[in-house]
């Protein structure tokens, strides 16, 4: 008989999923930091919660440089 153990992690993911051509269409560079900057600092104040930033392939990842600032 195989013994298989599990190791169970209680952790939250939130994920944020980028959706290029409407923000592009919609909010500005400025806002959409402000708005990932505002869901990090949310996610921060839920224990064992981390923030998962999905680019959409078609996405820059340059307009997203700001979040190395932000406190993993």
């Amino acid at each position: 008989m195989l013994g298989i153990r599990l190791h169970q992690f209680v952790e939250t993911v939130a994920l944020y999923a980028t959706q290029p051509v409407l923000w592009r269409k919609v909010i500005s560079r400025e806002t959409l930091e402000a708005n990932v900057r505002a869901m990090a600092e949310a996610i921060q104040t839920i224990d064992s919660c981390t923030l998962v930033l999905k680019l959409h392939p078609r996405e820059h990842a340059e307009d997203y440089a700001f979040c190395q600032t932000l406190d993993p």
